[in-house]
């Protein structure tokens, strides 16, 4: 595992957050039918799950000065993979992104621009408020694979997501190892014993980074979500870690600045449907 990180600086901070979601999504495409790969050029990963947010190139630093026509031939060349696999993908535009108008070739590959992503980091060992949280909500972690599979399910119906994906979703994560001996960490929350909220913790890159923060729309306002969050801020403490990190949406924005977050940066977003 990658040491520790402490510098607390908007540099280092924006760096590590694009280092855990690259190790991320290596670890989503880790087992079959997914497949990853991590070269000095590009990083990308394919879990077959049918929507670009499963399907990702996280990073690509092409040497300088390559000639135009070899850059966009490696483009093609990492886009014919996706849809090869008939999936569409997201191309993550991060800080050290080469060459400086890759956003442009993209584009001119038929990618669309779909935007900037706050990345925010907290310090872990800084105080912070405490959510107010309804009674009758338990905050748990999903270690084996059918709670790990009703976290996936949860976190589906929470972001709004196309039912026909419920399914793949669940498979792909009820894959992946879970628990203490796993980088990756699920965390539910019921309210009267009904799953309502999630969130996860991927410890990666020397930092916590903290994804898939979902509520039902039924059981937002209320705290939930914020307390869900502040379950993974406070395991990533337990094991050590002294920065978490994550990419807001403008609903979770207010929500992690009372929690302590503060924005770094933003990470660039580029996605297409590559299967045509």
């Amino acid at each position: 595992m990658s040491a520790i990180v402490h510098d607390l600086s908007d540099s280092a901070l924006l760096a590590a957050n694009h280092a855990n979601l690259v190790e991320l999504y290596h670890f989503l495409g880790q087992v079959p039918p997914g497949e990853a790969h991590d070269g000095p050029e590009v990083s990308w990963a394919i879990t077959g799950v049918p929507d670009a947010e499963f399907n990702t190139v996280t990073r690509a630093r092409f040497a300088p000065g390559v000639d135009a026509s070899d850059l966009d031939a490696a483009i093609a060349r990492t886009l014919a993979r996706f849809s090869a696999r008939q999936v569409p993908v997201t191309w993550f535009v991060g800080p050290d992104a080469q060459p400086a108008d890759l956003g442009t070739r993209l584009e001119r590959h038929g990618l669309m621009y779909a935007g900037a992503r706050p990345a925010m980091g907290a310090d872990l060992l800084a105080p912070r408020a405490e959510p107010v949280a309804p009674d009758g909500l338990t905050i748990t972690e999903a270690v084996d694979p059918e709670a790990v599979g009703l976290w996936a399910r949860t976190a589906v119906r929470g972001f709004g997501m196309p039912g026909a994906i419920e399914d793949p979703v669940a498979a792909l994560y009820m894959r992946l190892p879970a628990g203490p001996d796993s980088p990756a960490r699920y965390h539910v929350a019921c309210l009267d014993a009904r799953p309502v909220a999630t969130s996860s913790l991927f410890l990666g890159a020397g930092v916590a980074g903290i994804y898939a923060v979902a509520t039902l729309p039924e059981a937002r306002r209320q705290g939930i979500g914020a307390a869900t969050v502040l379950a993974s801020m406070r395991t990533a403490q337990a094991l050590g870690f002294h920065v978490a990190i994550l990419q807001a949406s403008p609903m979770g924005y207010p929500v992690y600045q009372e929690l302590g977050f503060r924005e770094n940066g933003k990470l660039h977003t580029y996605t297409g449907n590559t299967a045509g």
